[in-house]
């Protein structure tokens, strides 16, 4: 939990990054124009000083116009992701610490030039051979900084990649809180305390904030220290409006400010301890494909590729049962946890009605769901069923009586690769 606290901080604080650099370039022109009028390195062939004035003038000035032209080049690309992804895509892209060291380096090449023309201006007959070296190095680390910058946002450009980003990230998030497929879940209710009356309540106060993570551990030892139970009654992505309640205790006294360090909240969701969010991101590139603004379904079926990934995954899957069960057997936890029919919900409802016209939304989704009905756990089959006959019920009054033929095809692409649908026996 200290982690995740700590990696949003930085997120939420990336001026603290390049202002680190600065500091140290700083540091670092202090160091080394001692250390080259202490120690003089006379065997290195070095510029005149009037031209390493020059040099560290250019680097200087010429910084700053190319960190204006980067900035302005990363408005546009973010200007771009919201127009061809959604809002909290964008924000999730912009994540990416990458960013915050590139202005880091650039600011630290600026500050660190004008430091040295400084020094060199107040000893001229100095030999300040590692400090001009070092302004060259840095000039160097900027150049391979905005190489990178360029090369990740060109990437960032392409669909096809972010998709990608998204469907392995929620992949690795899933793994981590559910397991690997065939790994059996805790499914002990526990035992109840008897005549737990309620004897706490946690209420939020504040301006709108949202769920990011929650130390479930630290709420387990709180509540079996004390011999009391903590229903939590937020979900981890839900937003927090003033006076909502977080949290409810019942049984024993339990220090709430320690209960509310348990939640970790912030600005905007995270993929931490929510895969939801993962088939949020997904879903919001296919729908609004799916706009008639946009009428691009071969992008919403690109999408489905990895949410039907995600979902095979957390259909093989033991979920969250919502309850934590403490050492003496007793349940000490309860939270809302998402059942399987929220996640093929999320993944494929609102797909589903903003493509019931298109026929290649409606093939691939139908590919996807029958796959589901292939490989998930038996009790989860009626869902992935019952989801079947919905998208028959939407092509029916969707798409005119000649193509509902070939709309209820299954196609990995959409068109251009159509399979004969197989009646169930």
């Amino acid at each position: 939990m200290a982690r995740l606290r700590w990696e949003r901080w930085v997120r939420e604080h990336g001026w603290v990054v390049s202002g680190t650099y600065v500091l140290l370039a700083m540091l670092l022109a202090i160091v080394l124009s001692r250390v080259d009028r202490s120690h003089p390195i006379e065997s290195v062939a070095v510029i005149e000083n009037s031209a390493a004035e020059q040099l560290l003038g250019a680097i200087a000035a010429g910084m700053i116009a190319f960190t204006g032209i980067v900035f302005s080049i990363s408005l546009v690309v973010s200007q771009f992701w919201n127009t061809a992804y959604s809002f909290r895509l964008t924000q999730w892209l912009r994540q990416t610490p990458l960013t915050a060291h590139a202005f880091g380096v650039f600011s630290a090449t600026f500050v660190y030039a004008l430091a040295a023309l400084f020094v060199l201006g107040r000893h001229s007959n100095a030999r300040l051979v590692l400090t001009e070296l070092a302004s060259i190095g840095l000039l160097l680390a900027s150049v391979f900084f905005f190489l990178l910058l360029l090369y990740g946002t060109l990437r960032q450009m392409n669909l096809s990649y972010v998709l990608v980003l998204v469907g392995t990230r929620g992949r690795a998030v899933i793994d981590d809180l559910y397991g690997m497929p065939g790994e059996a879940g805790t499914e002990d209710p526990g035992m109840e305390l008897e005549a737990a009356t309620e004897s706490g309540r946690i209420v939020y106060r504040g301006a709108p904030k949202v769920v990011c993570a929650v130390d479930f551990r630290a709420l387990v030892e709180l509540a079996t220290a004390a011999e009391a139970r903590i229903d939590v009654a937020v979900g981890v992505g839900d937003t927090l409006p003033d006076g909502a309640v977080i949290a409810g205790i019942f049984g024993g006294q339990v220090d709430e400010t320690r209960v509310r360090r348990a939640f970790m909240l912030g600005d905007e969701r995270t993929m931490e301890q929510d895969p939801k969010f993962a088939l949020r991101l997904l879903v919001d590139v296919a729908i609004k494909a799916l706009s008639p603004a946009i009428n691009d379904p071969t992008t919403a079926v690109q999408a489905l590729d990895q949410i039907e990934d995600l979902l095979r995954r957390m259909g093989q899957r033991t979920l969250d049962l919502g309850r934590l069960v403490g050492v003496r057997g007793y349940t000490r936890v309860t939270y809302p946890a998402p059942t399987w029919n929220d996640l093929l919900a999320l993944g494929t409802d609102e797909i589903r009605m903003y493509g019931s016209d298109s026929l290649q939304v409606v093939r691939r989704l139908r590919l996807l769901l029958e796959n589901l009905a292939e490989t998930v756990t038996p009790e989860r089959r009626p869902a992935v069923l019952d989801r079947l006959e919905r998208l028959d019920a939407g092509i029916e009054a969707g798409i005119g009586a000649p193509d509902q033929a070939d709309a209820r095809m299954t196609d990995p692409q959409g068109l251009g690769l159509t399979r004969a649908r197989e009646e169930p026996a």
